[in-house]
């Protein structure tokens, strides 16, 4: 299943969705759906992270999205175990920034040590696939 970007005229965001098929007058049940924030480069490939490694409290960038605008109600970014706190200005470690629609700016916490660490952003409650990974290095 494919989701394209709007649907009935209106864009669609990450979140839940009910679906169901209406075919005359039957209708089908109706089953949850949840589109995922994606994790791509601008032109669409991977791995939309940039870089994809740093020491600790250095910062790096998430693109894809979208991670802003009318319809994105929450933002949460996961490095690892650790959920970063949201800021409205430059972050410092720990923190995130949605810069725009398509990116989000990132600075890896202080007290981190070496090793590879799960990227997840999560948009209106659902996750973004958790494929992609940074490491942090000495």
């Amino acid at each position: 299943l494919q989701v394209m970007p709007e649907a009935g005229g209106r864009e669609v965001v990450p979140g839940f969705y009910l679906l169901s098929i209406v075919e005359g007058h039957a209708r089908s049940n109706e089953v949850v759906l949840q589109v995922a924030p994606r994790i791509v480069e601008p032109d669409g490939s991977e791995p939309g992270i940039d870089p994809v490694s740093g020491t600790a409290g250095s910062g790096f960038e998430i693109h894809g999205g979208p991670f802003s605008g009318e319809e994105i109600r929450t933002v949460s970014v996961f490095l690892g175990p650790a959920q970063l706190s949201q800021v409205d200005d430059e972050p410092e470690p720990g923190d995130f920034l949605v810069v725009s629609e398509a990116v989000v700016r990132a600075v890896i916490p202080d007290d981190f040590e070496q090793g590879i660490y799960l990227i997840r952003v999560v948009v209106n409650g659902v996750s973004s696939i958790p494929d992609l990974w940074f490491e942090v290095t000495l």
